[in-house]
Formats: structure tokens, sequence, C-alpha cells
């Protein structure tokens, strides 16, 4: 990969690593979510498998509105592991939520960078292996506000192929601000 190309990808996870460490704006400015990962089709072929696991983080960047909607810096991790193939994608994004007023859903968009990495166990003659990339990742996001704090989200993550495997893929998650 280029120089160049790998530092922008690094950006989005350097700038995270510095605003967690500043003390976010508004009144809830932290964000867990956990649930499932649900794989694109050439994906479930290659694991075996329908679903994953999916972590995500989130803190306001600030207490104003972004270009639409509220600005936040996330961390998105999904894991799936089949029998003989393992897949880990790790986003980390600028990403807008719109909540209009009055409303209690929400939707938004996040571009950034990807990890992603591919373990395969060993076959035969062929030993096992890791492939590893970087590249450009973005997300969009559907939200619903059950309460002012807790909150159910579906996600889309558009991230690279790696080794021929779609890595891209769908998120339900249920979440709460702190």
């Amino acid at each position: 990969m280029p120089p160049m190309r790998a530092a922008f990808s690094l950006a989005p996870l350097v700038l995270f690593s510095t605003i967690t460490a500043a003390e976010p704006s508004g009144e809830t400015p932290l964000l867990v979510q956990v649930g499932g990962s649900y794989l694109s089709a050439a994906t479930r072929v290659q694991l075996e498998k329908t679903w994953g696991a999916y972590v995500g983080v989130a803190t306001l960047l600030t207490d104003t509105q972004g270009f639409v909607g509220w600005p936040s810096a996330d961390l998105d991790a999904r894991y799936a592991n089949g029998p003989t193939t393992s897949l880990l994608s790790v986003t980390a994004c600028y990403t807008e939520r719109f909540i209009s007023s009055g409303e209690r859903y929400y939707f938004g968009l996040g571009i950034g960078g990807s990890y992603n990495e591919i373990g395969r166990l060993a076959s035969g003659s062929n030993p096992s292996r890791k492939d590893k990339s970087w590249g450009f990742g973005g997300k969009a996001l559907f939200g619903y506000l059950l309460t002012n704090r807790a909150f159910v989200e579906a996600s889309y993550f558009q991230t690279p192929e790696l080794a021929g495997i779609e890595t891209k893929s769908m998120t339900v998650g249920l979440g709460y601000w702190f």
C-alpha cells in the first residue's frame, strides 16, 4: 500500500485516540453498543456462518451541529469465526447522526479507515495464515431512541475485500449513551 494511503487510513484511529483523551462536550458524550453482524452472502459461504459478533463505541466531538448532524468519532469491531476461516473488521469513522427535533429516530453517515484480517486454519500441506489490510471504510446507519439514553441501531459497513472474502456487513446493536 502506498505510504500516503496508509497514513490516511490511520488518521481516524489517531483522531479517535486524541479525542477520547480530551473531555468531550454534551450531556451524553459516550455511547457503547453490542449486537450481531449479519455477514454478506459471499462471506456466509466462506465462513459457513450467517452471524458474527459486533461491538461499537463512539464519543461526541462537539456540542454543536456538524455538516448535517451531531459529529462523533466511532470505533466499530465485527468478528465472525467459521470452521476454517475467521474475519475481524475494525472501522474508525467520523460519523454524523441527524436527529430531527422531537423525533425518536435518526440516521447517519460515517467515513474513515478500516482494518481487516482474515485468518485461515492449516489444511493438508497448507500452513495457517493471516491476511491483513488497511483501507477506506464507511458506514450508513439508522437508529431509534428507546429512551433518552437507550437505543437500537442498524448499520451497513462498506469495507474492502480481502483475500477474496467480502468484509462488508450489516449490524444490529443495542446501545446506551453515558
